[in-house]
């Protein structure tokens, strides 16, 4: 005949093994890798007014910012009605997913106001596009987002 184990020792048993799956559910996610958009969130909130005048002083803009991408190439073209000579910025190219594979880029566009970026060696997936550029001191700021196939 089989020996019954006793109410006690059952519970005993039962709070034994809920404290070990806990600490396996502990092990597994503090062993995760999260990747955020930024590590600076707070200093981030703080010039975010800054970011949303960017983005209507582009937004005001009589002909829009074309960000485009085909086959492999991505294309950045600043409105041809406005005096280019002095732009300066940057592109930054970064992956939601996984940070680590972010791209920077300085803006170097062509006399006709355009950028070509070439993303032959970039992982497949979604990609967020972000031009941020100054303009006879005026600072605009276009984004959008692409998927690489």
């Amino acid at each position: 005949m089989a020996k019954q184990i006793s109410w006690g020792t059952g519970i005993v048993i039962a709070i034994i093994l809920f404290f070990i799956l806990n600490g396996i559910v502990l092990y597994i996610a503090f062993g995760q890798k999260v990747d955020l958009v930024t590590d600076n969130y707070y200093e981030k909130e703080l010039i975010y007014q800054k970011e949303i005048d960017k983005q209507n002083n582009s937004n005001g803009l009589s002909v829009p910012v074309k960000i485009e991408y085909e086959g492999n190439l991505l294309s950045i073209s600043l409105p041809s009605g406005l005096n280019l000579s002095g732009v300066s910025g940057k592109i930054h190219l970064y992956r939601p997913s996984d940070s680590s594979k972010d791209k920077f880029y300085k803006l170097e566009i062509d006399p006709a106001g355009r950028q070509v970026i070439a993303l032959n060696n970039f992982e497949k997936g979604l990609w967020r596009v972000v031009a941020d550029w100054t303009l006879e001191g005026k600072d605009y700021l276009e984004k959008t987002d692409i998927f690489i196939n």
